[in-house]
């Protein structure tokens, strides 16, 4: 059912996520293809603003606090888990893996590998003190339109 703060959480952690894809881009190698990164991030903030930060807003500011953080640490691991499936794809139609099981493999390689590159203070700060922020603003509203 929807909610005032399941759409707040949604809206507020995909501005999150475009921010910090933006801040994650300049991090990546030259030459790497970003195609609709920043609009794949924002999607998948949405998703996971309604779905974890949104229908349990928490009942003390600790709570929503760790409900928010826990929202962009989710959707943070999928973007980067659809980066690397489709880094996977574009390798595999070039014929770049032996077989199947080296594509898997490839999938959890460029998911360490993109991985690496989120511990920099413009990117983990905005996950971080953004989903705190978020998790604050989804209680902050569902105790005012409860």
């Amino acid at each position: 059912m929807p909610t005032a703060a399941k759409f707040v959480a949604a809206l507020a952690l995909a501005i999150v996520m475009l921010v910090a894809t933006v801040n994650y881009i300049p991090n990546l190698p030259d030459g790497t293809q970003i195609h609709r990164i920043r609009e794949i991030a924002a999607a998948i903030g949405f998703v996971c603003g309604w779905w974890i930060i949104g229908p349990q807003p928490g009942h003390t500011l600790a709570e929503s606090l760790s409900n928010g953080l826990k929202g962009a640490l989710v959707a943070t691991f999928w973007v980067l888990m659809v980066a690397a499936s489709f880094t996977m794809i574009q390798r595999s139609i070039r014929m770049m893996y032996d077989g199947v099981m080296d594509a898997v493999l490839g999938v959890f390689q460029q998911l360490v590998d993109f991985g690496s590159l989120i511990f920099t203070p413009g990117v983990l700060g905005v996950v971080v003190i953004g989903g705190m922020g978020v998790g604050a603003v989804a209680r902050a509203t569902a105790r005012r339109w409860s």
